[in-house]
């Protein structure tokens, strides 16, 4: 009888030893490592950067007129005091969230050093 039980036992001890083994021999770790767009060079960066911000100028504009006009824009582009940009002057915004989008399409605007205004695009526009 002790021959038996000892034999059992040890079955017991190895089997949840091979078991224990072979869990740890299966179990395996995979790591992927991310770039994505930050494996580009900065200056790549900055311009992909750039070119998604002046892609969501029209979205921007889009987004301020049906705030302030909620679906009847199309009354409104065709007045001499509308434009497709920031409205500095001309309009009085009554909806205050048309009001900052339109603050945000200002920051679009090109700001040059002082004393190079006569450079920009938009100055040489009037000559």
């Amino acid at each position: 009888m002790k021959n038996g039980s000892k034999f059992v036992s040890y079955a017991c001890i190895g089997l949840l030893a091979g078991s224990v083994l072979s869990g740890c021999a299966v179990m395996t770790v995979d790591v992927d490592v991310y770039k994505g767009p930050l494996a580009n060079k900065e200056d790549v960066q900055l311009q992909q950067f750039a070119a998604l911000a002046i892609g969501a100028k029209p979205l921007l504009v889009h987004l301020r007129n049906e705030l302030e006009w909620e679906g009847k824009a199309s009354q409104y582009t065709d007045h001499p005091w509308y434009k497709d940009d920031h409205m500095a002057v001309g309009y009085a915004f009554e909806d205050r969230q048309a009001m900052r989008v339109n603050d945000i399409l200002g920051l679009y605007k090109t700001r040059a050093r002082p004393g190079l205004e006569a450079f920009t695009t938009e100055n040489n526009a009037r000559y």
